[in-house]
């Protein structure tokens, strides 16, 4: 793969369903997902580091899990899971999502903190943190992230958390230093940085949702042909910008569900709406070549010449449960964290990515006689 460096999409938001179930979930957008990738489930009590891995033999920080947590991860790194989203035993959950060339982070850590690898920062709060006050405390008094690679990669960062008292935060460490946003919009996409991304919502205040019907247009009335135009002239493409404008513009109209299964399910709706359909985002390469453009992918039986929403997932602070869905699997699948507390050792429950598709057999049908 001629590809180095990570160049995802993904998009965030948190919601509330009408009897206040506090759900957070998001897309992952990629042309792969790292072999060894589910749900993976990591009790309280379990020691980690904040940097480096066993594999390269440079572990530091030590530190001890202090909330059990479950979400999409691996335990490739040896001696520190990776999580890229997830929830904790406390209804703390959140994601990471790529910063391209945005993020920056601090060489040293500051006096009197640890230093905390990007890629290892999710998994550290959520493995520390129980609301977002406390992730905001422990990022700026106990930890700094600092600009270290491991194996040679620098994670381009921002995270998103949502809490059991429905307070959101987001964290971007970039060129104006270490900038928290609590309870602003909820939402989160990609570069650039949030405060643009919320200015640029301006130019969308005057949209609604109600539909035309009737308009004078030169002295004469005319009756709209076709549905739809509610909301006519949001952004259409995959851009960072587009997504975070239609799922800002989702979230204030949309209709939330009357409790958890139904928010749910209306969630999923919701991420559909910024999903990468395989085949319309295909990843550059060699700029200098226009017909080595395309990143030669051929070695590699898990990546693809797109960018698509390789699995949206959902949490919910009340049920700590953790759903998901994957591109080729449709079918909503969930674990739930209160079930497995019991157990004092990692789990992993494998990314399920096919779907059968159900026959609906003639006996179900009812029978309808003497239609007239």
């Amino acid at each position: 793969m001629k590809q180095e460096i990570m160049d995802a999409g993904c998009s965030s938001f948190a919601w509330e369903t009408k009897d206040h179930s506090h759900l957070w979930g998001r897309n992952f957008d990629y042309n792969t997902i790292a072999q060894g990738s589910g749900i993976l489930y990591v009790p309280k009590g379990k020691e980690f580091y904040l940097q480096g891995c066993s594999f390269t033999h440079t572990e530091k920080g030590k530190a001890t899990t202090e909330h059990a947590l479950v979400g999409m991860g691996s335990l490739s790194m040896g001696s520190t899971p990776l999580i890229y989203d997830g929830i904790n035993d406390a209804g703390l959950s959140g994601g990471e999502l790529n910063y391209r060339t945005f993020a920056k982070y601090e060489e040293t850590a500051k006096e009197g903190t640890r230093g905390v690898q990007p890629m290892f920062l999710l998994f550290t709060a959520l493995a520390h943190c129980a609301t977002v006050d406390e992730v905001m405390h422990y990022l700026k008094e106990e930890v700094t992230i600092i600009n270290e690679k491991i194996f040679g990669t620098l994670a381009e960062l921002h995270w998103i958390f949502s809490d059991a008292k429905g307070d959101t935060l987001i964290v971007e460490s970039d060129a104006t230093g270490l900038n928290f946003y609590k309870n602003h919009s909820g939402v989160l996409t990609n570069s650039p940085d949030y405060a643009w991304h919320e200015k640029n919502l301006l130019n969308y205040v005057t949209l609604t949702p109600q539909d035309t019907d009737e308009v004078p247009f030169t002295g004469n009335p005319y009756t709209a042909c076709f549905s739809g135009t509610g909301m006519r002239g949001v952004p259409g493409d995959w851009s960072s910008i587009s997504r975070f404008v239609r799922l800002s513009l989702l979230k204030q109209h949309a209709l939330p569900g009357e409790n958890e299964e139904q928010g749910v399910q209306r969630m999923f709706r919701c991420f559909e709406e910024v999903a990468f359909p395989l085949g319309l985002v295909r990843l550059c390469g060699n700029e200098n070549n226009i017909d080595e453009k395309y990143i030669d992918t051929s070695a590699d039986d898990n990546t693809l010449d797109y960018d698509y929403s390789v699995y949206t997932c959902i949490t919910c602070a009340e049920s700590k449960r953790y759903y998901w869905t994957t591109y080729d699997n449709q079918m909503i699948q969930y674990v739930d964290l209160n079930q497995l507390l019991d157990y004092d050792d990692y789990l992993f429950f494998e990314l399920d990515q096919k779907q059968p598709m159900l026959e609906i057999k003639p006996n179900t049908a009812q029978k309808i006689t003497n239609h007239q």
